[in-house]
């Protein structure tokens, strides 16, 4: 077991609270002042740092029981939102990530590789946590994605409070603006006993929207500089405190771990690691330290530390004056879940609208959506270099649907600016993406990708006739009619719309030049033609052509994947 008997506790709760940081190991390594901390032989010590927090973070879930729920916090101004859900992560079996306000950290492999399809989400923070693209990309991955935003983070206290712990029988009163440290220090015990934290107002006077509830037994963390004596004695608290954050550290110890006999320690002057490991501290607390603070807490004693103190490396030297070892822990790897590559795996399909851009294009990227965005939203300046913005509209115009722009950079190229709009483009698209989104919306979603693909395949056929129009992608709703390149561009869209990937192919045909489709499925490559399947004359549809081991036609010119353009870069 990788954290002795932390790690045994670990694997009875299906729970852990990650909000991490700290410096890289080898920087700790590298630092000239080292802490001597004394320990006798006996003692075991081990390390839990990553390269920064969202690094730690993944080590810490990858360590874990799996679960597949999830709160996620903004990793840079979302620590108040993640003690506040302390004990919600222990009620509901969640891991607490944090995350960038518009994008998971390529650091949370563990998560990143996780099935989507059985993942629930919980979003927690203020208005400017996350972006909204960011959160309509979450909504159209994962199965469930709750949203709890609040700008008042008293108040949201005591919403989480009535809506989740109403009836606890201990609530710990904090300041969630000046008392943060005093709050990760009791965080350990909100997750263990699943007691909520209320976080008062700045000033430490009230408590926005509560008033006290008999039978409670209240206790204020910190002293009456960030809680004042005035609330205190409202609520009739008792209060743990100490002249600084460290003395109220380790009266939370005395109080609710007097027998501990493990030291899980984090930095205490930056407040970045020490949610990180709430499920293995649960039974024994955290101790804060910096370089000088609460060494006497972790000496002659099994020490666990997470993250690192910059500038300074904890050594630990026994009672024969020699240093002892230190075990660090690693992550672990997990092989990417992808079901959208899977043929017959049942799962929940989502529907992202934003994946919909009349291209050949399956999964956008963020500077493709930047561009498609700003000419939507009729923005002119664009924080996207000139060499960016011309890749993005590049593939755009490979794939028959791009918006007719003027456009140059401007501030030395950092940004572009269009100077030329198509507001024709935007409504097409607006349209197109609609028209996709009521078909989809009354399909069966939770099916297989064959199924997924074998109800595309008919509505289209039931919806729209063969007839040369040429034109862009967007023209085949205008009638419901176009011929080979709207039937493989639609179905394109509609794969994309519910994360199916799929190539547009183009070729010769018996009959000429023509378009269809190919995708990748449990590792093997299969090709579609709506076209073909939508007999001229009829009002029938077929499946003849779809999940095709071997081209149906005589040979492939061209394969647009994601990345085609075009354009030379």
């Amino acid at each position: 077991m990788l954290f002795k008997k932390s790690l045994k506790k670990l694997t009875s709760v299906a729970v852990a609270i990650a909000i991490f940081g700290g410096m890289t190991m080898s920087d700790v390594e590298a630092a000239n002042k080292a802490v001597n901390i004394p320990s006798k032989s006996a003692f075991k010590h081990t390390s839990i740092i990553g390269n920064n927090r969202a690094d730690t973070s993944n080590i810490i879930i990858s360590n874990s029981k799996e679960t597949n729920n999830f709160i996620l916090v903004n990793q840079y101004s979302g620590l108040s939102y993640a003690l506040m859900n302390s004990a919600n992560a222990a009620k509901t079996g969640s891991y607490i990530v944090p995350v960038n306000d518009g994008s998971i950290p390529k650091e949370h492999q563990y998560f990143s590789a996780s099935d989507e399809s059985v993942m629930n989400l919980k979003l927690s923070g203020n208005s400017s946590s996350f972006k909204g693209s960011f959160i309509n990309d979450l909504s159209g991955t994962y199965a469930n994605v709750e949203k709890n935003i609040s700008n008042n983070l008293s108040r949201a206290s005591v919403d989480n409070l009535n809506n989740n712990f109403s009836s606890a029988s201990t609530v710990f009163i904090v300041n969630g603006d000046k008392g943060l440290a005093d709050a990760m220090s009791i965080a350990p015990v909100s997750y263990r006993d699943k007691t909520p934290i209320l976080f008062t107002t700045k000033d430490g006077n009230k408590i926005d929207g509560y008033s006290k509830k008999s039978g409670v037994n209240y206790v204020v963390v910190g002293g009456n500089k960030v809680v004042s004596d005035s609330l205190a004695k409202e609520y009739n608290a008792t209060r743990l405190a100490g002249d600084t954050r460290y003395e109220t550290n380790k009266a939370v110890l005395d109080r609710y771990y007097p027998n501990r006999d493990v030291a899980y320690f984090t930095n205490g002057d930056t407040l970045v690691d020490a949610l990180s490991s709430v499920h293995m501290t649960k039974d024994d607390g955290i101790v804060l330290v910096n370089n000088k603070k609460n060494h006497n807490l972790i000496s002659n004693i099994d020490t666990y530390q997470i993250g690192g103190v910059e500038g300074y490396e904890f050594k630990y030297k026994n009672e024969n004056g020699k240093f002892a070892g230190v075990s660090k822990v690693s992550a672990k790897k997990k092989t990417p879940v992808n079901n959208a590559a899977t043929r017959y795996k049942v799962y929940q399909h989502k529907i992202n609208i934003e994946n919909v851009t009349g291209s050949h294009v399956s999964y956008p990227n963020d500077d493709m959506k930047t561009v498609i965005n700003a000419i939507l939203n009729g923005e002119d300046i664009v924080n996207l270099s000139i060499e960016r913005f011309d890749r993005a509209h590049g593939i755009l115009c490979s794939g028959k649907a791009y918006p007719e722009i003027g456009y140059y950079d401007i501030e030395n190229g950092s940004k572009t600016y269009i100077a030329n709009p198509d507001p024709e483009y935007a409504g097409k698209l607006t349209r197109y993406r609609n028209e996709i989104k009521n078909a989809l919306s009354s399909m069966n979603l939770y099916c297989s990708n064959d199924d997924m693909i074998r109800q595309i395949n008919e509505y289209i056929c039931n919806t729209y006739s063969y007839k040369v129009i040429n034109g862009s992608s967007f023209d085949m709703i205008n009638n419901y009619e176009g011929q080979c390149m709207h039937y493989a561009f639609l179905f394109n869209n509609m794969c994309a719309a519910v994360g199916i990937d799929m190539d547009y192919v183009t070729g010769d045909a018996v009959n000429g030049y023509h378009a269809w489709n190919r995708g990748t499925f449990d590792g093997k490559i299969y090709y579609f033609d709506i076209t073909w399947n939508d007999p001229l004359g009829t009002d029938t549809f077929r499946e003849d052509y779809l999940w095709l081991e071997k081209n149906p036609h005589l040979n492939i010119i061209n394969v647009q994947d994601d990345d085609y353009t075009m354009f030379e870069d």
